[in-house]
Formats: C-alpha cells, structure tokens, sequence
C-alpha cells in the first residue's frame, strides 16, 4: 500500500502508541519488536515508510537499516532513539535514514516526519517515471498500418550494414528512425564519424574523413592568417609603429599566429567535443569579417579604427555568452551576440570619429 508502515521498537507502549496514532491519521500500521521481526515483515510484503528504533535486542537498528536499504532501496527509513548521539545520526543519515527523531517522541513531529518521507519518496518515484516517459518518447509509438510497416522496414534494415535514407516532411520522425536503427548512439555529434566509419568501406570512410579534418584545419588556417594579418598590418603597422619594417612586421604576424593557435588548443581543451571547438572558429570568422567588411563596402568615412574595435567588442562579447551564459541561458545565441555587439561598436567608433578630429580620418579599410 502507498502509505503502509512499519514501526520497529523494542518497547511495547511506543509500538502501541504510534500504531493508534498513525492508524488514526490513515496510514496502515505494523509492528515488530526487533530488527529480525522486521526483515521477516519485508519477506511478506513491503512496507513505504519505517520507523526504526536505534537501540534493538539482537540486531541493532544500524544493522538493520543498512540491511534493509541494501534489499529495499526505495523503502523511506526514519531513525528513533532515546539515546541517540551525533554520530549515530550521521552514521543513520549515510545508510540511508531520512529523518532522525530522538525520544521522548512528540507525535505531531513523528506524524509530519512519516508524511515528509511518504511524499519524499513518492516525489522520486513520479520523478523516474517521468525520466521513464522521457526515453519512450524517442520510441515510435502506433499500431496503425503505416507504423507497423516502419516498423518491420527498421526491423530488416537495422542488423545490415546496408545505406539507408531517411527522407520526409519535417516532423515526420526521421530522427526517431534514425534512433531506431541505431539506438546506441545518444550524441548527436558521434552521428557523422559512426556513418563514415561503419557505412563506409574502410578505404572511403577513411578518404571522408580526412576530406572532413582537411576542410576543417583549412578553416582554422584561414582564421589565423586572418589574425595575424589584421593584428600586424592594421594594429601594429598603422597605429602602434607606423615606420615598423618588413622583418617587425613578420616577427608580430609569427607571434599572432602562434597566439591565435594556442587558443585553438584551449578550446580544443575547454570544449567538450570538435563539433563545439569548429563552431566557435566559425563564430569568430563570421564575428570578425561581417560587420568590418559591410562597414568598409557601404559607410565611406568607417576606417581601421572601427574595424578593429568591432572585432574586438564581437570577439568578446561572444566568447563571454558562449563561456558564461549558454549553460545557464541556452536560448542565447554567441554569434549573434557577438555580431550586435560588434555593431554597436562599430557604430559608436564612427560617431566619436566622425564628431572630433582624428589624425586617422583619412585611413579607410
């Protein structure tokens, strides 16, 4: 029953007295006098909630929790003693015991305690049923003529290695085919290294996925040679060292490059997979380029000055979203954060240009 319990006490008026009182507020009430009465209780049918004294002839109350929550986890375990010290408590608490209530008993709190823990353990229950719903909702569910028929195309086609299309309208349950065809993977982002590794012939799928990689470190090669031109002709040539020779020059492109690949590696390292470490580079790409290149093509008076600054409020704006609020705020988008941020920036350099004298007015993009 939902809401049976069995109270464990060496000492008859206590047993009495709480099976009168619990009976009383609706509960269905046992009791046994020892620590093997109980376990012999549990052998017939289960109880929600015990009551369990600490001090026991025989098999002590200790014992008899740490038996009781190693054969019947889920059954809700409130410790009581009239000799109870804090060590006991903490000892209970590890084993399992939800409450500890020392004599001489005050029955409000003995009956608020039971009730806590029968709602405690209803609430985990409801909540692994709920987790339970959760993975049957990936589950193709239907016994109509269509799904039957999925059903049995999954059926033959899942133990062979054959390629398999799934197309259709969106919402259609592509996704929950794909699932079902190949239920051990969970991560979307093993998907494409598991169709090219186990789809492919090994001598394609290993030209795919060198083809992938060789995209992707052109990519990242694109980015860096992005940075450490951007950070040795526009910063350092044109502002901080304007007579700065050829040799200087490609001193500063060397150590931006060899920055710009240090972060590569931290993220590498920070991320958790390289489909997350791929879209932060294409993030920065898009960051970087977009706002400067549409500024320099349509706004004549926008120069280096706004360029720069525009990269570096995207940059920082999306690295700050992405590191600090994503996980905590997943509708939030780095990318776009970085590219409004990055716009703004932009559009306030280009005010303070525009509105007082700047010895770099006439240095355009």
């Amino acid at each position: 029953m939902p809401n049976s319990v069995l109270i464990v006490d060496d000492e008859e008026g206590i047993r009495r007295t709480l099976a009168g009182v619990l009976s009383d507020e609706g509960f269905s009430v046992d009791t046994a006098a020892s620590g093997e009465e109980c376990l012999a209780f549990f052998e017939r049918r289960l109880f929600r909630c015990v009551l369990l004294d600490v001090w026991l002839p025989g098999m002590d109350g200790i014992e008899t929790l740490e038996r009781l929550k190693s054969a019947y986890p889920d059954t809700a375990v409130i410790m009581i003693s009239g000799h109870g010290s804090i060590e006991t408590a903490v000892r209970a608490t590890r084993l399992g015991a939800l409450d500890f209530i020392e004599k001489p008993l005050q029955i409000d709190r003995t009956v608020v305690a039971v009730r806590n823990a029968l709602r405690q353990r209803q609430l985990e229950a409801d909540n692994l049923r709920l987790r339970q719903q959760l993975d049957d909702d990936n589950a193709m569910i239907g016994e109509s003529v269509p799904i039957r028929a999925l059903r049995q195309q999954i059926g033959v086609a899942a133990p062979t290695n054959g390629r398999i299309l799934i197309y259709g309208e969106s919402g259609t349950g592509k996704e929950l085919a794909a699932r079902a065809i190949h239920p051990g993977i969970t991560d979307p982002n093993l998907v494409l290294p598991t169709l090219l590794v186990e789809q492919l012939s090994p001598a394609l799928g290993a030209l795919a996925l060198a083809a992938v990689f060789s995209a992707e470190v052109n990519t990242c090669d694109a980015l860096l040679f992005m940075l450490s031109t951007s950070l040795s002709q526009d910063l350092y040539k044109r502002f901080l060292r304007p007579q700065a020779t050829d040799a200087q020059l490609l001193r500063v492109a060397r150590w931006a490059a060899f920055a710009g690949g240090v972060g590569g590696v931290l993220f590498a390292l920070r991320l958790a997979t390289v489909i997350d470490a791929l879209k932060i580079f294409y993030s920065l790409l898009g960051v970087t380029l977009l706002v400067p290149v549409i500024g320099g093509l349509y706004v004549r008076r926008a120069g280096s000055v706004e360029a720069l600054v525009s990269m570096a409020a995207g940059i920082a704006t999306l690295l700050v979203v992405r590191f600090a609020f994503v996980a905590r705020h997943p509708w939030m988008d780095p990318t776009a954060a970085g590219l409004v941020a990055a716009a703004i920036a932009f559009g306030i350099t280009l005010l303070i240009r525009t509105a007082t004298p700047n010895p770099f007015a006439d240095s355009t993009v």
